[in-house]
């Protein structure tokens, strides 16, 4: 659907995501004559354009990725006020996510190679180590740790290449601007120990995310996903790390030394910077005999997505035809524009912002409370409040990543029985050549971001809800049909015992009209 509304000097296209704190639109930069780029606009929801805190989140977002200038980054160009809206300009990239790369090649059954696999951590920590080590155009010298690395912040081009975007939570580490830092946030369970128990991160925080993800890709099992935060966290701080090749044999040993030393929980035993985790990798894939791992990522990508590939095209085309022929309806506000159901929007740039700064005890409890979501906090808040009473990252909302109940054993899904005792929490990934073991259970995008919204447990009533009313009805029905048979044999009872009597009363009475026979007369 084309929006055609102006918004400053941007066209509104398509409105690409909505977020718990965000929302991004698709939009033409106009000018002269045909002119028109298309860009990337990610706003701020009008519920939070009062609030200073939230401002400053967002403004980091923009004022860290304006910096940059690396091909495994997407940048911010400009961040601009139009009246009352705030948005940020970014880059437009044709791509997706791993996460929904992952999804997609489950479900086409068209799995990665572990070439393609491990290129697409090499290129993230490539990306990431420049904004470990960044130096700005005046040579000043910043530490951005990301803080938030996982697959649904990391993009894959068409092209293959790997881009790593939503520094809205990072620390800024060093230089004039260290004030920034100390916001909390990030996902449970592709946090470091570190982060997960409140204390300060370093470059090697994100390299341990980044392990996390390349286990989880090259094993097709998640690490560390548990059915509630208490549990995700506790796992992530003391919790087996299993070696990969136990669940995937087929990995070599290379590649599991590689992943195991940036998942170790000493920091000191990590490697100490992404660059030297990259080497390693490509290393890997020079000895795994990998050519065009990039030309070869490109390909699968194009061939999952041919359909969001056209309809992005098609919508293009349609906003550049507009603007030839007419001009657009006018401004508009962006809380004017309904998203409708969520998982109608194109989940290639999904990008989630924890908004919860660093606050007092009190004031936070409060802001949970006014939310609605102190209740669920609770436990997580009171074992890892920090010394000065404050609540720390691992606290923070987990934005896209939430938890499923486990299955019920016996239960069945999508003809997958769930046997009690088996890890069934996988990444819907396989191998290409090695294993034929399926995903026992397959996490949709859907449905993770109907728990990211607040939305899951009110389907999850409703469905209860629902179920509950059909088995009452199927009780009440089959009730009826008892009494009904009950009924029907009574009634067929009653008819062949009034048949049987009136045939009986009938040849009474015809023995009764015959003489009686006397004893000794002659016949």
């Amino acid at each position: 659907m084309l929006i055609n509304r102006q918004l400053g000097d941007y066209l509104l296209v398509r409105r690409l995501a909505v977020g718990g704190q965000s929302e991004v639109f698709l939009a033409l930069k106009q000018g002269p004559d045909s002119f028109a780029r298309p860009l990337v606009l990610k706003a701020m929801p009008s519920r939070y354009r009062d609030d200073p805190r939230f401002l400053k989140l967002f403004f980091q977002e923009a004022f860290i990725s304006a910096r940059f200038s690396h091909p495994n980054l997407i940048s911010v160009h400009d961040a601009k006020k139009v009246g009352d809206e705030h948005f940020m300009v970014m880059d437009f990239v044709s791509g997706q996510t791993v996460s929904d790369l992952a999804q997609r090649s489950y479900k086409a059954d068209k799995a990665l190679t572990i070439n393609q696999v491990v290129q697409i951590v090499a290129d993230a920590a490539a990306g990431l180590h420049y904004a470990h080590e960044f130096q700005d155009v005046d040579s000043r010298s910043y530490s951005i740790i990301h803080c938030d690395v996982s697959p649904q912040n990391l993009m894959v081009t068409y092209d293959g290449v790997v881009k790593v975007f939503d520094f809205g939570i990072a620390r800024v580490i060093g230089g004039e601007d260290a004030d920034i830092a100390g916001i909390g946030g990030g996902k449970y369970a592709y946090m470091s120990p570190e982060q997960c128990m409140g204390k300060a991160v370093d470059a090697r925080s994100d390299i341990f995310s980044l392990g996390i993800i390349l286990f989880e890709l090259c094993t097709g099992y998640r690490l560390f996903r548990r059915p509630t935060r208490p549990e995700v966290i506790q796992a992530v701080i003391e919790g087996e790390i299993p070696r990969p090749g136990e669940l995937s044999p087929e990995i070599p040993e290379f590649l599991e030394q590689c992943i195991l030393k940036a998942l170790a929980r000493d920091p000191q035993e990590r490697y100490q910077t992404a660059r030297e985790l990259r080497a390693d990798l490509l290393e890997f894939i020079h000895l795994n005999e990998g050519h065009q791992v990039h030309e070869e990522l490109g390909q699968h990508m194009r061939e999952l997505f041919a359909k969001e590939r056209i309809q992005i095209a098609d919508v293009l085309r349609q906003a550049a035809e507009a603007q030839e022929s007419s001009k657009p309806l006018g401004s508009v506000r962006l809380g004017e524009l309904s998203p409708g159901w969520r998982g109608s929007a194109d989940s290639s740039l999904e990008m989630e912002v924890s908004m919860l700064e660093l606050l007092p005890a009190s004031e936070a409890v409060k802001l949970l409370e006014e939310t609605g979501e102190a209740k669920d906090r609770a436990e997580a808040s009171e074992a890892l409040a920090g010394e000065d009473g404050t609540l720390e990252a691992a606290e923070e909302e987990a934005a896209v990543d939430e938890f499923v109940e486990e299955p019920v054993d016996g239960e069945v899904s999508e003809g997958r029985t769930f046997e009690a005792g088996k890890e069934n929490d996988v990444v819907p990934i396989k191998i290409t050549g090695k294993s034929d073991r399926t995903a026992d259970f397959l996490e949709t995008v859907e449905l993770s971001r109907a728990e990211e919204s607040g939305e899951a447990e009110k389907i999850a009533q409703e469905t209860a809800d629902y179920i509950e009313y059909m088995t009452g009805e199927l009780a009440r029905a089959r009730r009826r049909q008892r009494w009904l048979v009950v009924a029907v044999v009574v009634l067929l009872a009653m008819i062949g015992g009034l048949g049987f009597a009136v045939f009986s009363g009938q040849n009474l009475d015809v023995f009764a009209e015959e003489a009686p026979i006397q004893l000794g007369t002659e016949l």
